[in-house]
């Protein structure tokens, strides 16, 4: 081989491992958002089930108290309009 082709071949290869850290760096960053964003869901995973932990006794006292409304009316209605 000649000057010129190992000139060419060395500019190829510098072309290459140049190419080559750019993929890893891409790589690298993401990994990085990947790993950012499953954070991002666990902690929203997180904030919903504790949501879910304090609504739930809201609901049970919502169906509670819609019980007592019913029983409630029930009674009243018994009382002044019996047959």
């Amino acid at each position: 081989m000649d000057r010129r082709e190992l000139s060419i071949k060395g500019r190829r290869i510098k072309k290459a491992e140049k190419k080559m850290k750019e993929m890893k760096a891409s790589t690298e960053e993401m990994r990085n958002e990947m790993t950012h964003l499953i954070n991002l869901a666990e902690n929203c995973h997180n904030a919903f089930l504790q949501i879910r932990e304090a609504v739930n006794p809201l609901i049970l006292s919502a169906q509670s108290l819609d019980a007592q409304v019913d029983e409630l009316v029930s009674a009243f209605l018994a009382q002044n309009h019996g047959d």
